[in-house]
């Protein structure tokens, strides 16, 4: 019977490093992690073999420090992984104006105001187009680094906005503009692009600014007495 538990625990191993193997080609999983994965199975693998994971009347089981191994690994692995990093930078736009995944915002470069106004080109020379509303102005960069100039990043980002909903209404050089409109949001954004390194945005939520009135309270009223 032990020796059938020994065997169907190391199939399982061989199962879970295919698994293993096979998503890590797919993922693009750096070497040293992928390594570290098989590594380990084949440790875990060859002192059940040994039956080492056999007492389980100790305490704490000895299968406990193999079951902590990869999650710690991957804890590590994930802190100081440039997908974590990108996505921890993600961009604070709305979900409708979400650039691609491997663009990361520029935290000390984010502003957001409940009330702003943007100038956007219009094309053939035509006046600029005044629109107000929530205004966001962000900074963003490639991460990892695409280092691609201003025309191939522009063709991506315009491929993706325009796929998503998005209007292009100013391709000619210079700043570009885009127009969403559904779901209730009408949105314009700006998007000036230097290379993939260096992208900003300004997008506006247009919406009316709301009027306060205040009123000065009632002055006191003279106290006249009777003479």
């Amino acid at each position: 019977m032990e020796k059938l538990t020994d065997f169907l625990f190391i199939a399982q191993v061989m199962i879970l490093a295919a698994i293993v193997i096979r998503w890590s080609a797919r993922r693009r999983v750096p070497g040293v992690a992928g390594l570290g994965l098989i590594g380990w199975l084949a440790v875990t693998g060859s002192l059940a073999i040994k039956g080492f994971f056999g007492e389980w009347g100790r305490l704490p089981p000895r299968l406990l420090p193999a079951a902590l191994v990869p999650v710690i690994g991957g804890l590590l692995f994930l802190s100081y992984s440039r997908q974590t990093r990108a996505l921890l930078a993600a961009t604070p736009l709305p979900q409708y104006a979400a650039f691609p995944s491997n663009f990361a915002s520029n935290a000390d470069r984010e502003q957001l105001e409940a009330f702003g106004r943007e100038e956007l080109p219009q094309p053939n020379n035509g006046l600029p187009k005044t629109v107000e509303g929530k205004h966001w102005s962000v900074e963003l960069h490639a991460e990892p680094a695409l280092e691609l100039d201003a025309e191939p990043t522009w063709e991506r980002l315009r491929t993706f906005f325009t796929g998503h909903g998005w209007q292009l209404v100013n391709d000619e050089a210079g700043s570009k503009v885009l127009h969403y409109r559904a779901n209730g949001v009408d949105a314009w954004m700006k998007i000036d692009v230097f290379n993939s390194e260096d992208v900003r945005v300004s997008l506006v939520e247009v919406a009316s600014q709301a009027l306060k009135l205040t009123l000065p309270p009632p002055a006191a009223q003279p106290d006249f007495e009777s003479s």
